[in-house]
């Protein structure tokens, strides 16, 4: 009586466990991925919500704090109006602060800006110079009326994100309901500030 012995086929179907290795590090690689992508989604929506409630809170305190210092403007004047104001805001936005100044407005004229003015419009150095010579006088007392009727109201709304502070600003600008416009002879226009 013969043995006969089986033989193994070399095209027999399955996997190595190489294979199964390799597959399995595909799939766990590909999982990562969509774990992180929405993660990564995630915290860009609760960041945008918070965003927007910010933006909400701002708005709504801005309000607040322009009846404060106008009725403070109307009542003194623009510097004497001047100060801050500091809080949180009421359950369920207390995680959020809030404070607002009021100030000198910077949006005063310099000499380099008039002077690049008009040199953006094609005048020569020199002829801008020239212009602003002319005009200076003007312009002084236009720096004036501004920095005595009007003053920057900036309200700032904070909050944590993660472990890092995110702050949202809102910036308008106030004026009395008389403003008071005095003229001078001298001009106190410098070449980058205007100085008193």
């Amino acid at each position: 009586m013969k043995l006969r012995m089986k033989k193994i086929k070399k095209n027999e179907s399955g996997f190595t466990i190489l294979e199964i290795l390799a597959a399995t590090l595909i799939f766990f690689m590909i999982i990562g991925a969509v774990v992180s992508a929405r993660t990564r989604s995630l915290r860009s929506v609760a960041e945008s919500g918070l965003l927007t409630q910010a933006q909400t809170l701002a708005e709504s305190k801005m309000t607040e704090m322009e009846i404060l210092f106008q009725t403070a403007v109307d009542k003194a004047d623009v510097k004497g109006a001047f100060g801050t104001q500091e809080g949180t805001f009421e359950a369920p936005y207390e995680t959020f602060k809030w404070s607002a100044e009021f100030k000198e407005n910077p949006l005063l004229i310099t000499q380099n800006q008039v002077v690049a003015f008009l040199k953006a419009y094609g005048l020569s150095n020199e002829d801008s110079e020239n212009q602003f010579q002319q005009a200076k006088l003007l312009l002084s007392n236009l720096n004036k009326a501004l920095k005595e009727n009007m003053g920057e109201l900036v309200v700032i709304v904070k909050w944590q994100f993660q472990g890092a502070e995110r702050q949202f600003p809102l910036v308008t600008h106030l004026i009395p309901k008389k403003p008071k416009i005095t003229f001078s002879q001298n001009t106190d226009l410098d070449k980058d500030s205007t100085t008193e």
